[in-house]
């Protein structure tokens, strides 16, 4: 008699020891729920570990000035528990220590669930679905000025469709919703002079934004 497939075993994560007490809270809850959430199951990323959030210059939920959404957790962050402290975070924490070093901000992801890129995922939107219950909670416990998705499967998540660099650093508004849509920090490794001014500008439009 054949046996039954086994599913895959969920890989949680580990929860930053400088967050504040509250929002640790919070992230082991989200850890918890991937254990047994349906949608969790049934996911292609059920076996890689989690990385839930990051706070910058913010003492924990309530209104923050920004609020940066990339599209997932690659090696650097699932050692750091941290997300955008890979390279790409490098060059990400350049442009804002440049533009809004004192900013107020969360950090998060499209897919909470670590992959090395994009590629690894073989339909990004029925991902982005299944975890949309998840990065859904964390956008509710926040009151952020602007909304920040960066790289077009971000952008899409918020109804911003078209090509990423058209609509990097312009202004859309939402529902009541101030979003301003850039180009992934990543991209600055494949087409750097290109990207780069694209970022900068970006950058200097939020700048403007938080001072208004």
């Amino acid at each position: 008699m054949a046996q039954a497939s086994r599913e895959p075993e969920a890989v949680t994560g580990q929860v930053p020891g400088h967050l504040p007490p509250e929002v640790q809270t919070f992230v082991q809850c989200l850890l918890d729920q991937k254990m047994t959430r349906l949608e969790c199951r049934g996911c292609p990323l059920r076996t890689k570990p989690m990385v839930v959030l990051d706070l910058l210059n913010c003492a924990g939920f309530g209104p923050v000035d920004v609020y940066f959404m990339a599209l997932n957790p690659g090696r650097e962050e699932v050692v750091q528990w941290r997300p955008l402290v890979g390279p790409a975070g490098g060059e990400f924490h350049a442009l804002r220590n440049a533009y809004i070093p004192t900013a107020s901000a969360v950090l998060t992801n499209l897919f909470l669930c670590h992959t090395a890129n994009q590629a690894e995922v073989p339909d990004v939107a029925s991902v982005a679905s299944r975890c949309r219950g998840l990065t859904r909670q964390i956008a509710s416990r926040f009151t952020p000025r602007i909304w920040i998705p960066l790289g077009s499967p971000a952008a899409h998540a918020f109804g911003i469709t078209g090509p990423i660099t058209q609509a990097c650093g312009k202004v859309v508004h939402k529902k009541g919703a101030t979003i301003l849509p850039l180009v992934h920090p990543s991209s600055l490794f494949h087409r750097r002079n290109h990207f780069l001014p694209l970022l900068e500008q970006g950058f200097q439009t939020l700048q403007e934004l938080l001072a208004a």
